[in-house]
């Protein structure tokens, strides 16, 4: 009965793209109530058809939620836009109640397409757009051959029915790499940028925050199938790592609102992805209080990450409205829920405690560090080079991260409180729940991480120290450490408002520090361009004149690729199809005779 409600809301989300044809307003608002339905259904208790449902379905649903209700006042494109966002929301449900393969890839389809049109509804738009589209069915056609696979050796396209088939690993890598491919991992990561940044920010919060949080989903259902051989296990710590430094490099010399949040989503993308690698060592070595840990964190982090990334595009889009380049940013007029919303997303995708970003990476890096529990010597050796890797991402996303504090918001009375705001506000609340309460995430997350692992979060991962009572503190094993996220959060205001009262808050003025220049002018751009010239041959920088440009090493590969295939196809048209009718009939008669030997026992080892 359950699940039947789940699929009449996919119904009203569908219906509710139809009446964009009306009113925008309509579809947002309808969307606002399908997306309220669904945090009652996931909060209630009542879904029981796969354990991490409730899970996706709740982080999912209070995005939906907060994105409808920004939408209403932000919203200032056609009625596509409108329509799309709501197909898009329909197609992710789908994709999180199937139970099948089929269904689950009308769904990843519908999901690609949707979003697609809502991305090109913007002018400037349509090459990132079919960018976009063209890795969405690359990461399409990977599942298709991954569920065939499963198809063929299971005969069932149920999921439920394929443990146990002896290609699982060759299944779950193809279906690995299809989902890499939507969370934006190296090698795939060039489509993310350009899509995120150049999508109306509606949609961008829905593909930063959700869209690439299916490829998650999709990663964690198949290991609730089955755990492949641990050799899988490392190309996942590889490619997550390099993408997580990726992520951060490039973040942290972005000059565009938004696609610095574009290319942190590549770095917050990476980690979890090291994250699921990390859990599949634990789980081969049948360290339980490890793997249950890890799984933890991976569903912790993606919390984090989906809700203070979609705030952050949200803050962003009203910032892009007076300039999409940072450091041509002078004179922004945000409201105080917008500037607070900005602060509190930023400093959380910052890792600075108490928020929910500081608990996430503290968690990430305890799970990577507890490698000493892992008795495989080259296993040890790789998760902490890769956990140093991460670590070392995690500093340089507050670079990024400062530079948009400093450099993006700038405080400003001239606008007033609208719906855009009362968006954010949803958000924003979460973020301080869950900063202060962060054991409700845990309490609500360890039934799905109980039935991976045996072990109970809220049981074997929750504790108490000295004055810090039993439920306040998570513990990362009985071996290593643990962390108060409440007992920090009291901790910083008592000290915040002691440093505040016994201060003479006198403001004291200064001239500006050029970095040895004149004119006082110190911009975004001067504040990272010591990576940009320390990294020259990653970030490919060079002079021209009087401007230093810099870009991707990678995209650059994928250009001279593309180059290579275009020349090669105007050879092959220039010479085998060339119009002649003589070639063609040649190509006939000869396809012709091959046919015939064939048939006819002509090749006598094909048989």
């Amino acid at each position: 009965m359950e699940m039947n409600i789940l699929y009449y809301i996919i119904i009203l989300f569908i219906s509710a793209s139809a009446f964009a044809v009306l009113s925008k307003k309509i579809t947002y608002v309808i969307s606002a109530f399908g997306s309220a339905w669904l945090i009652y259904l996931a909060i209630s208790g009542s879904l029981s058809d796969h354990a991490f449902l409730p899970y996706f379905l709740l982080l999912s649903s209070i995005v939906w939620l907060s994105a409808s209700v920004y939408s209403i006042g932000y919203d200032h494109y056609g009625k596509r836009l409108a329509s799309t966002f709501a197909l898009t929301i329909a197609s992710m449900l789908l994709i999180l109640v199937s139970r099948d393969a089929l269904s689950f890839l009308i769904g990843w389809e519908g999901m690609t397409i949707a979003s697609f049109l809502a991305i090109s509804a913007r002018k400037d738009s349509m090459r990132a757009a079919y960018v976009f589209l063209a890795f969405g069915e690359l990461s399409t056609i990977l599942l298709m051959l991954s569920f065939a696979l499963a198809l063929g050796t299971t005969h069932s396209i149920f999921f439920a029915a394929w443990k146990g088939s002896n290609m699982w690993n060759l299944i779950f890598l193809f279906a690995l790499f299809g989902f890499a491919v939507k969370m934006a991992v190296f090698p795939f990561h060039i489509w993310l940028p350009p899509a995120h940044s150049t999508a109306p920010s509606n949609m961008s919060a829905l593909l930063s925050a959700v869209l690439t949080l299916m490829g998650v989903y999709g990663i964690v259902r198949m290991l609730s199938i089955q755990v492949p051989s641990i050799w899988v296990s490392a190309v996942m710590l590889i490619l997550g790592g390099i993408t997580a430094a990726i992520g951060s490099l490039h973040a942290a010399t972005s000059e565009k609102v938004k696609e610095l949040p574009a290319y942190s989503t590549i770095e917050n993308d990476g980690i979890i992805f090291v994250l699921l690698g990390a859990y599949i060592i634990a789980v081969y070595h049948h360290n339980s209080v490890l793997s249950a840990f890890t799984m933890l964190t991976v569903l912790f982090y993606a919390f984090f990450h989906s809700i203070s990334k979609a705030l952050l595009f949200f803050t962003a889009g009203m910032i892009e409205q007076f300039s999409p380049n940072i450091n041509e940013l002078k004179d922004v007029k945000l409201s105080n829920i917008s500037i607070t919303s900005g602060y509190i997303a930023a400093l959380s995708l910052a890792a600075i405690p108490p928020l929910p970003g500081f608990i996430a990476e503290w968690m990430a890096l305890e799970a990577l560090f507890q490698s000493f529990e892992i008795p495989s010597v080259k296993y040890k050796i790789l998760i902490v080079s890769v956990g140093a890797v991460v670590a070392l991402a995690a500093g340089i996303a507050t670079i990024s991260m400062t530079k948009m504090i400093s450099y993006g918001f700038k405080r400003s009375t001239g606008r007033k409180i609208s719906m855009v705001d009362a968006g954010m506000l949803i958000l924003l609340s979460v973020i301080l729940i869950i900063s202060l309460f962060p054991q409700s995430l845990i309490d609500f997350v360890s039934q799905p991480v109980y039935s991976l692992t045996g072990v109970n979060p809220a049981v074997n991962l929750i504790g108490g120290a000295l004055a810090i009572p039993k439920g306040f503190l998570i513990l990362s094993g009985e071996k290593f450490g643990g962390m108060s996220p409440t007992f920090v959060f009291v901790f910083l205001i008592v000290l915040v408002s002691l440093i505040y009262g016994i201060s003479k808050r006198k403001i004291r003025y200064t001239e500006a520090w050029a970095g040895g220049g004149e004119g006082g002018n110190y911009n975004s751009l001067s504040y990272s361009m010591i990576l940009r010239y320390t990294l020259k041959g990653f970030y490919r920088t060079k002079e021209e004149g009087c401007r230093v440009i810099w870009g991707d090493i990678f995209e650059k590969g994928y250009v001279v690729t593309a180059k290579s295939v275009r020349y090669a196809s105007n050879i092959f048209r220039l010479y085998l199809m060339n119009g002649n009718i003589g070639v063609y009939i040649l190509y006939i008669v000869t396809a012709m005779f091959l046919t015939i030997l064939y048939v006819t026992g002509g090749f006598p080892y094909v048989h």
